[in-house]
């Protein structure tokens, strides 16, 4: 036996140490497991062992017998994978002052004197680093960083590791990264081959300071690292420049893109990287598309509403810039409303509204209404105000307008009018007037249609006062027979004229409406003929007079399903109209039965020749020739 007396330290707190040391590894029953005692009453401890350990106790009681210090405590960390001295190496580093670190090969021991919440930390690392031995080989890296904080560089590594680990298929990263503010170093501690890639990305990310900059790691799956990192540089040079442009590096053995960037960059170069890295990579390409006059944040929730649905769009508020990912037609076409929308204009006044249809097909009333928005652009002038936009939203069955409150509002009711009813089946048509108001036309021959059609769904027709334009939605017939009747009453006296509608009881609207049009037809020509045999086929015929026995101008169209007339007249000359087309429908002196004539002298083809060509200028009116 051999007797310890101690100056300093409690006997038992260090019998109770000696005895977690000496016993590690052995049972408390071997035959050479020593015995230890302590006796407070002389601060001595007596230790009956084989000299070997009476020769550590003397070793480990000069280490322990210290002066006590308020809130510190030794621990004994057992070990059962790690090598304690190859661990004292690598926990070295992270042990300040006054905390005191030692090992003990032969128990397989790591002995610690520090405050608890050290200890505790300490312990959880000590059983991760125990448990990675059991994989191989440890070893660590210490790097001083000059330009990046420590703690931010250990913070990217750690998600690194924790990357690897998952790769990999382990819960638990292998390796461990420690920052020291102190020294502003980065202790990187773990498998050979995990932190050789540590020693690479350290070097990417302390490359320059990081200023205002955030740093982030992508792991890519499908596309490559070095050809994606070239073409984000490239893409990323356009819109920022100066000490906080991005800058992004590569990790090859990973696959990853080690970006450094400000916030703001992040978001654009995360949505490039979602483009680059998806299934339609070879398809989908990111443009920069840099605005002069709109402000990209004010149209972003409109373009957003625009963007293919495979594409991602973006702004960029410091270069005041759109970026678009998408297809190659895509792109272009967004292009082109960005050019529009970023014309030359009172941008502080665009507006966006987006009308839902409930009958019609958002296409069919896309294409007429953009026709008219480019019949107006072409005579309003330049920059006077923001251009107007319509697309359709297909996936919704909706209609996107954009431009001047006044214009947009104007659109909407119009896209709202026309679809009040299913017309799935009838083609929009446009009839631009140039003397008569598109309010007073429409009216007039919505009132006329609707009353003429009751057994069936009647057109449409809508007043755009913005264009002075009809929108038209009808089936072919009735919308050739609107546009005719339209272009009769666009006079510059149009808002004054009638329209009224004569239905035939015993004449043919068709050879009526000739003779009509050869009567107001100057000079007694008509240019009825060749209309009728091109509207014929739409059943309708229609011609137009100049002066002669009316006050105005007579418009005359047959509607040849209901045998009727269509007139268009100003109010003095209708009456005229009307008791003419009663004199001119009168029984037709045919109707009875035919009768035979046997002549006696003359020869009946020299007879009939005569009398036809008697009766040949002539018309039978009230049983009378004229």
């Amino acid at each position: 036996p051999r007797i310890f007396f101690l100056e300093k330290a409690q006997a038992q707190e260090v019998a109770t140490l000696l005895q977690q040391i000496l016993l590690s590894g052995r049972g408390r029953r071997s035959a050479d497991a020593p015995r230890i005692q302590a006796y407070p009453e002389t601060n001595s401890i007596v230790v009956i062992a084989s000299e070997p350990d009476i020769k550590r106790v003397e070793g480990l009681i000069a280490d322990l017998d210290k002066g006590k210090q308020t809130g510190v405590e030794t621990r004994v960390f057992p070990l059962k994978n790690a090598n304690p001295q190859d661990l004292l190496q690598v926990l070295s580093p992270l042990v300040g002052q006054p905390a005191k670190l030692s090992a003990d090969t032969q128990a397989r021991i790591i002995i610690y004197t520090d405050t608890p919440a050290n200890l505790d930390e300490l312990q959880s690392l000590i059983d991760q680093l125990d448990e990675i031995s059991s994989e191989g080989e440890l070893v660590t890296h210490v790097q001083a960083l000059k330009n990046t904080d420590s703690s931010t560089v250990s913070n990217v590594l750690s998600q690194y590791s924790a990357q690897l680990a998952q790769r990999k298929g382990r819960r638990t990263p292998l390796t461990q990264v420690f920052p020291d503010p102190v020294s502003n170093s980065v202790t990187v501690v773990g498998p050979t081959d995990e932190v050789s890639l540590m020693k690479d990305l350290i070097g990417e990310l302390d490359a320059e300071s990081l200023r205002e900059r955030e740093i982030e790691i992508y792991y890519l799956e499908r596309a490559s690292a070095t050809d994606a990192a070239r073409e984000i540089n490239q893409l990323m040079a356009q819109l920022s420049r100066g000490p906080n442009a991005p800058r992004v590096g590569t990790n090859l053995e990973s696959n990853a893109l080690v970006v450094v960037a400000t916030p703001a960059d992040l978001i654009i170069i995360e949505r490039i990287i979602e483009g680059i890295d998806s299934d339609l990579a070879g398809l989908r390409r990111t443009e920069v598309i840099p605005l002069e006059h709109a402000d990209a944040q004010t149209l972003y929730q409109t373009l957003s509403q625009m963007a293919g649905p495979g594409g991602t769009l973006t702004v960029h508020a410091d270069s005041n810039s759109v970026v678009y990912t998408d297809t190659e037609a895509n792109i272009q076409k967004m292009k082109k409303i960005i050019e529009d929308l970023d014309a030359e204009s009172q941008m502080d006044n665009v507006v966006q509204k987006v009308v839902t249809l409930k009958n019609t097909n958002a296409t069919s009333i896309t294409t007429p209404l953009q026709n008219i928005i480019s019949q107006v652009s072409g005579f309003q002038a330049k920059g006077s105000k923001p251009p107007t936009q319509v697309y359709p939203e297909v996936e919704a069955n909706a209609v996107v307008i954009v431009g001047a409150s006044e214009d947009v509002s104007q659109l909407s009711r119009i896209v709202s009018e026309l679809d009040s009813e299913a017309m799935y089946n009838r083609e929009p048509v446009i009839v631009f007037l140039e003397r008569a108001r598109a309010r007073d036309v429409a009216q007039e021959l919505q009132q006329l249609f609707t009353l003429q059609r009751s057994n069936r769904t009647p057109p449409r027709i809508v007043a755009n006062e913005w264009a002075n334009a009809l929108m038209v939605v009808a089936d072919p017939q009735d919308a050739e027979m609107i546009e005719k009747i339209a272009v009769q009453l666009d006079t510059s006296e149009g808002n004054k004229r009638v329209v009224e509608i004569f239905v035939l009881e015993n004449s043919d609207a068709s050879a009526l409406a000739e003779k009509l049009r050869a009567l107001f037809q100057e000079g007694g020509r008509t240019t009825g003929n060749n209309r009728r045999s091109y509207y014929g086929y739409y059943g309708y015929s229609s011609g137009r007079r100049s002066e002669g026995l009316t006050e105005g101008e007579i418009g005359v169209t047959a509607d040849l399903r209901l045998n009727a007339l269509i007139v268009t007249a100003e109010p003095q000359d209708m009456d005229q109209v009307k008791e003419l087309i009663e004199l001119l429908d009168m029984e037709s002196p045919f109707s009875g039965e035919p009768k035979v004539y046997s002549l006696k002298n003359a020869e009946a083809e020299a007879i009939a020749e005569t009398l036809n060509d008697l009766f040949s200028d002539t018309d039978f009116v009230r049983n009378r020739y004229y």
